[in-house]
């Protein structure tokens, strides 16, 4: 790989640690506002619906880990 293949790689692991940092901070409002719910509310349907999100989340979080790792071992 060349030296401007290897810096558009480079550029696109910088936006790709921009969304993952988004997608954490995002998993981590979803959460404390779930943790904020009262218990009844945690198990209602909306409280569900919640940690399914916060899940999806994670695995996109954790995606990200690895197409990083992928694309470091690029460079």
């Amino acid at each position: 790989m060349n030296e401007e293949r290897r810096k558009k790689i480079k550029e696109a692991l910088d936006k790709l640690s921009d969304v993952k940092d988004l997608i954490d901070q995002t998993k981590e409002e979803e959460q404390a506002a779930f943790d904020n719910l009262p218990e009844g509310l945690q198990a209602s349907e909306q409280g569900v619906r919640m940690e399914e999100i916060i899940g999806v989340l994670e695995e996109a979080s954790e995606t990200c880990d690895g197409i990083d790792t992928e694309l470091g071992s690029l460079i």
